[in-house]
Formats: structure tokens, sequence, C-alpha cells
């Protein structure tokens, strides 16, 4: 391990990589300081160099490569485009030695104290405002303060327990503060994905340095957290609370439960019974001790807060009350991200902490006193005015006004004054601008810091601060050790002697969530498919009219609604290029709910609700469903030909990788219920279109069922009613019949959670017993005689009718009995608005 090589001496100015960009003109800045290269810097520049910037460009596209693939990105829920916007990451780190990262940390934990200090006497003695240390104006005029948290101590006695700072460099390359992150700090996922990227794709340079690990900070996060239970930590007594899956963080909080370990919820997921709150799992309610939350202080309780907000659990303040409950960070504390209060860090320091403050915060004037007001209103050109109340999260009320009346929430910013860092683009390497978001957590004996950070940057400081994520870059900082770095791991760090366990329970919205997935697998694969044998008679030799099957296949997807209903079935085939473009339209048109862009879609984002639980191979197998939503230039039976090999890839690595747990049983039972129902229409529809002239009815019904080779290989003889339907109604051996997905539904619901006292069958039992019944005991050959040309039909269709009905009765009463959520409850002054 070579830990002292990139601290090595530079005499000389370099000739690497960075030269040709003029780095070195730059004082203070990154890599160079007065004209020459950082001793830090001397092994990556010269790692660089012997890349080349054409090497290094082919690592930037792996980077992104990726990103994409892991399902990094920014915004990526947001259909009106073409595809979701990746997270840029520039996999160009920064580098910082040890020493400066020991002396940036001991400022880091003077203000993390301090914050904490001030929130426990804001929503305590209120000793910095009755002593004018902290303006009032600041604190009840700010829609960060919450009055409701006056005097609710957290259980456990921390207010912050996550926490994150953004500095920057200025000009004279000291570090300074430019804004809290409180309430809860977004970017930890992030900076583990850029990490974890960065250490791939420069491995054979990131195992040679001794870098700082990540693993051990949420470690520290872990131990911090558990000394705070009642339950033992294989419980599930911690939940990350997200907003759901429309959020742009989303795939942060999947990352982090699956990284530390904690399931991800939402406020459905949990109630609040006799001030303790529940989290809603199949077997029943299972007690909750504390939330990491992804939430606004203002969204948390919509029983408390007058917002209107159903993102909430109900009764929550009342259990922080009563401390049976501890919120990571606790309600109320986003007023500490006041972008005004940085001001009086200086005197609130020497107040509270006896001392100067280490890190001095951005340079800005608060227009609430009247010298400030004066003195930006005569220089106004040299500062950016901003809200002072409102926290960057929150969208101000009105247009800042110095000379109104609210000058007290008016912030003067002087022009962010940050040094440039070097920044990979596609003309090459450019100087850029940085803000770094260090992370820290709470701890038994005091404060931890993250030996690295979330590097923000941009090709303009003015974007850097205030513009969208587009114009905005990732990067990675490297802390470079002193000493050398002893591998580390999470998993390895937990030595506690746990039960052995084979199964376990799972949260009612979870398993929605995977029986839905299922659903819409099947679905898109019964869609894709019929669309494709419809493409094939189309496009071969043989003309339309003249395949008796195709108005069969036409009518089935007529049924499903993605095809506009014919007036005549025999002029359905006239003009092919109308009908082409209605298929077109039932493929690609976003509008058509029934549009098989729109089940893909509804695929993707049932997965991304369970991202946290699906492997990264399965993973990956849902993003490759990108090229058919976003459809490049390809053949149509190609690009259907793709995307259900990706399909059949998803149903083949669940298949092979997933545990049989609950999980793994709700989505088999999704697929099971919808190709159980697409049968069942398949072969109704089929019956009205078979032909004793032709057996061309009865071989699409089998391609379409994706039982055509079975049927060759146990029939040496033409298409005939008896044996097909046999083989997509009885038979249990074919895994894609009517009985096969009976008898495995019934298999499913004897593994579901049941009550010990239970003394009859459910009615999902009694239903899917009544089922596999009728199907076993269907008799074909009562039914059809060799040689008869007229076939009596009406039995097949009222049985068909009643499977149909108790299929849907089955479903109705799975969600019901496992399934049902808990609804959100609405502030009482918002009822009369609905």
């Amino acid at each position: 391990m070579i830990h002292n090589s990139p601290l090595a001496d530079v005499s000389s100015k370099s000739t690497g990589i960075f030269d040709a960009a003029g780095f070195s003109q730059h004082s203070n800045g990154e890599p160079y300081i007065n004209g020459k290269l950082k001793a830090e810097w001397k092994f990556l520049t010269d790692y660089l160099s012997k890349l080349g910037l054409d090497g290094l460009k082919e690592r930037q596209l792996r980077a992104t490569r990726m990103r994409h693939d892991d399902g990094a990105t920014y915004n990526p829920f947001d259909n009106s485009g073409e595809g979701a916007g990746c997270w840029s990451l520039d996999t160009l780190p920064l580098v910082m030695t040890a020493k400066e990262w020991r002396q940036l940390e001991t400022g880091l934990v003077q203000r993390a104290a301090i914050l904490e200090k001030i929130v426990a006497d804001v929503y305590g003695p209120q000793k910095l405002l009755k002593e004018g240390i902290i303006p009032p104006e600041l604190i009840y005029a700010n829609p960060g303060f919450q009055r409701d948290c006056h005097k609710m101590e957290p259980a456990g006695g921390r207010y912050l327990n996550l926490f994150a700072f953004d500095l920057y460099r200025d000009s004279t390359g000291k570090f300074r503060v430019f804004r809290d992150h409180g309430s809860f700090p977004a970017g930890l996922g992030y900076i583990l994905e850029n990490r974890i990227i960065t250490s791939r794709i420069f491995s054979d340079l990131y195992q040679k340095v001794d870098i700082c690990r990540l693993a051990n900070f949420f470690h520290t996060v872990q131990q911090g957290l558990q000394k705070n239970l009642s339950l033992t930590p294989t419980d599930s007594a911690i939940v990350i609370l997200s907003p759901g899956q429309e959020s742009p963080f989303y795939f942060e909080y999947a990352l982090l439960s699956r990284y530390l370990g904690y399931p991800l919820v939402e406020s459905q997921d949990l109630t609040v019974r006799d001030s303790k709150v529940y989290q809603k799992k199949l077997a029943g309610l299972e007690r909750v001790e504390i939330i990491i939350r992804y939430l606004h202080d203002e969204q948390l309780d919509p029983f408390s807060m007058q917002t209107g907000s159903n993102l909430g659990v109900a009764g929550l303040f009342q259990a922080v009350r009563e401390k049976n409950i501890i919120i990571i960070n606790s309600p109320g504390s986003s007023f500490i991200d006041t972008p005004a209060l940085g001001t009086f860090m200086p005197q609130i320091c020497r107040t509270i902490m006896g001392e100067d403050l280490l890190i001095a915060p951005h340079p800005a004037r608060w227009c609430g006193r009247k010298e400030d007001k004066n003195f930006v209103t005569a220089h106004r050109e040299l500062f950016d005015l901003t809200n002072g109340l409102v926290s960057h999260h929150l969208a101000a009320r009105e247009p800042i006004d110095i000379f109104s009346k609210q000058s007290h929430e008016c912030l003067a910013r002087e022009v962010l004054d940050s040094t440039v860092v070097p920044s990979l683009t596609p003309n090459g390497i450019r100087p850029g601008y940085a803000l770094y978001r260090f992370f820290g957590c709470a701890t038994e004996y005091g404060f931890s810091f993250m030996p690295g950070a979330l590097v923000i940057s941009s090709h303009d400081r003015s974007t850097l601060v205030s513009g969208s994520a587009d114009n905005q870059m990732s990067k990675d900082l490297w802390v470079i050790s002193d000493s050398p770095v002893e591998p580390f791991s999470l998993i390895e760090g937990m030595k506690t002697v746990v039960d052995i366990k084979r199964s376990g329970d799972l949260a009612s919205r979870t398993a929605d969530n995977f029986l839905w997935l299922g659903r819409y697998l099947e679905r898109a694969e019964d869609a894709i498919r019929l669309i494709r044998a419809i493409y094939h008679r189309l496009t071969s030799e043989t003309r339309p009219e003249n395949s008796p099957e195709l108005p069969f296949l036409l009518n089935l997807l007529r049924m499903r609604g993605m095809l506009p209903p014919a007036a005549n079935e025999d002029k359905v085939l006239r003009p092919v290029s109308t009908l082409v473009v209605q298929l077109n339209d039932a493929l690609f048109r976003k509008e058509f709910n029934t549009s098989v862009v729109n089940t893909l879609i509804a695929v993707q984002n049932s997965a991304r609700r369970v991202r946290d639980r699906l492997s990264q191979d399965c993973w990956k197998s849902i993003k490759r469903l990108d090229d058919f939503i976003v459809r490049g230039n390809i053949d149509t039976l190609d690009l259907l030909d793709q995307t259900l090999y990706n399909l059949n890839s998803f149903s083949g690595l669940a298949m092979e990788s997933i545990t049989r747990s609950l999980a793994w049983r709700f989505m088999d039972m999704g697929r099971r219920i919808e190709r159980a129902l697409n049968h069942v229409e398949l072969i109704d529809i089929g019956l009205h279109r078979r032909c004793s002239s032709t057996s061309n009815a009865l071989e699409a019904l089998l391609e379409v069922a994706d039982s055509i080779i079975t049927y060759r290989s146990r029939y040496r003889t033409r298409f005939m009613i008896e044996p097909v339907l046999d083989l997509l109604l009885v038979d249990e051996t074919n895994p894609k019949s009517l009985g096969f997905q009976l008898a495995q539904l019934s298999e499913h619901i004897e593994h579901l959670p049941r009550s010990t006292d239970q003394k009859f069958k459910t009615p999902e039992e009694k239903a899917i017993l009544a089922m596999l019944t009728s199907v076993r005991l269907l008799d074909l050959g009562t039914t059809w005689k060799e040689g008869e040309e007229e076939i009596e039909l009406e039995p097949m269709y009222a049985f068909l009718d009643t499977i149909r009905e108790q299929l849907l009765d089955f479903t109705q009463s799975i969600t019901e009995h496992y399934l049902s959520r808990i609804p959100a409850t609405s502030h009482f002054a918002t009822l009369h608005n609905k």
C-alpha cells in the first residue's frame, strides 16, 4: 500500500494534464497554489497524464452508463420529456490531505455543536432571543419555526442527528460556510454512489492510494441510532420515511435503505396508536422507535400542521411529545437553515461557546438591521438579494424588496468568490467552481463527520448556488490518509449473533407494489407478444386479407381497449396503412392509458417503489426498458423482440435470484392473477373465432398463449380444439395454462401470514379452492365429440364467466385482507375546503 507517495514534494511546476487549461494561473485554486502543483495532487496528475484525455473521457462514458443502470437520476420520474435526465457525475475527483481535513473537521464539529445549542435554546429557554443575540424576526416570522414544537424535548436529548454544511474555498484558499442543512441532509446517497463509481472506474489507482473510506461514517450513524433502541437491532425499529417515488431524490432513499439495512416506508405505511408509532405489515402492526425522515417539518403531521399535506403521519407530534418516537432530525429543526442566521454566527459562537468561530460564514448583510440596509442600498451592485428567512427548499412568498416593510426578510449576499477546480467537459478539462457538502452525525461523545464530500460544481458561479441540476455536476472528494487505511464494511461491522431466519414479514405497501409489479410485467409481456404476432402477419408474404386468424388477433386488442372498435369486421383490414397507425398508437402513444409504453412505465414505477429489494441485475433489466420508452431509430419488430427479451430476463433473474419470501410470492401472485385473467379472455374470444374449415385461429391462439411449441411436440396432427383447450385450461404441467396459475396461487396462499386462532378458511382460500376444483373437474371429452361440426359453446362460456368473476373476487379479497392502506388524515382546519 502506498500511503505516502501522494504527498511527495513538488519543487517545480508540473507539465501534467491540467497545464493546457491554464490552472496554474489561478492563485490558491485546485490543483495549483501560487503557480505550483500541490503535493497531494501529484499522484493523480501523474496517473491522469498517463491515462490521457481520451482515456479519461472513456471512463466518463463508463460512469454515465453505470449511473443509468443504477437509476442514479436527479429527477427520474419526469415522463414529460424523452427520458429521465441523469444526475451528472464529473469523474475527475478533488483531493484533500488528512492534515487539512482534521483542521476543517474541527471547525465543522464546532458549528454542529453551535447549531444544536441554538435549536435547544429556541425551543426551550430562549435566552438568545431574550438577550437580543438572535433578532426575534428571524425566528417568530420564520416559516421554518414550528410553534407546536416549543418545549417538545426529543427522546434521547438530540435535536440534530444528521446534518450537512455547504462550504466553498474563497480566493485565499480558506473554507467558508455558504449554507446549512439542519432539517434533513439531502445527498448522502449520492455521495455514496459517486464513491462507488469512482472507485470502480479508477480501481487500479484507488487500491494503491490510502483514501479515507466512507463506510466508517455510516457505521457511526448506525451505532448512534441503535443506542436509542429498546427493541433489538434486528427488529424493524428504525425506518426511513420518504415522500414517495415522485420525489426527485427517491433513488437516494432506496440506496440508503439498502446500504443501512433500514426499511423504506411512506406515510401510509405508518400509524399512531396510543401515542406510539407502528408500521403496518402483513402479519399486523410492528413498533417503530426511530424515523429517519425526508419530509419537511410542515409535512410531518397533517393533523397538527395546517398545510393540507397528506405526506405525513397523523398523531406523530403527540408521539414525539410523549417521547415514544425519535425523529431524525427533530421536528422544527428546519429553521436552522435560515440563511440570515449565518450573519450572527460569530457573535452566537462567542456567547454560547466562549470562543471564536473557526469557519467564517459567507459575507452577507441582513437588511433587518438599519445600518446593513443603508449600506446595501448604497452599494447595490455588490450584492445578490435573496430571502433571508426562507431556506432554499421553500418558495419565497413574494419578490424581495429591500425598501418594503418586510425588509427583515431580505439578505444581501456578496458575490461568491470561489476558487476554480478542474472540471471534465466534452471539450477537455476546463476551470469550474465548486461547493463542498460535508455530512455529519451525532454520536455518544459529540459529533463526527464523513471524510469526504458531495462536491457540486458548475462552470458559472451564479449557476452553482441557484441554478438547476441540469447545469450542475457532482464530484467526489478524496481525503488522503497519512497512515494505512484498513478495509471496512458495514456487513463486517455487524457482530451480533442473530437467530437463523428463513422468512420475514413484509410491509403491506411493499406487498402491494410487488403484486402490481407482477401484474404489469405479465400485462406488458402479453400485449407485446400479441402485437408482435399481428406485425408478423402484416409483414409476411401473405396478404393480410388472406390471414383468417388476423381478425381474431385484432379483436383481442380491441377487447383490451388498445385499438378503436371496428364498425364492420369484414372491412377491419382495409386500409392496412390505417391499421399500422393504430398499432403504433397502441404501442407508443402515452395519451392512451392502455398503450404498451404506459404499461412499461408502470412496470418501472412499481419497480422503483421496491428498488431497495431488487438485485442490481434485476434493476438493470428494468432500466433497459428505457429503450422502448425513448424509442430510438429501430425497427418495430426488433424493438418488440428486444423488449420482450428484457422482460423475460427480469423474470428469469427474479425466479433465480429472489428468495422465496413474501415479496417474491406477491410478485408471482400478481403474475398468476394477470395471466389467468388474460387466458380467460383469450379463450373466450378464441372460441368465437373458431372455424371448422381452418385451424389458423387455433394456431394463433396457441401462439399468443406461448404454448405452440408444446402442442406441436405432443400432437403430430392438425390443430384441434379439444387438445388445445386441455393444454390451455386443464394441464397443470404447462406453466401457461389456467390450471397452473390457480395451482400456484393456491400454494402462495398457504404461505401467507394468518391468525393463529383462525378456525375456518379465509375468503381467498375458499375462492382459490373453488376455482382450482372446477378446473380439475372440467371434462372436455363430454363437451366436444370428434367429427361434429356444430359445437355447443354455452357451457364453456358460462365456465369462463364464472372463473373470471371468481378471479376478481379473489383479487379483491387479497387486497382487503393484506394490502388495504391506512388513509392519511388532514388537519381539521382544512376539511371544509374538501
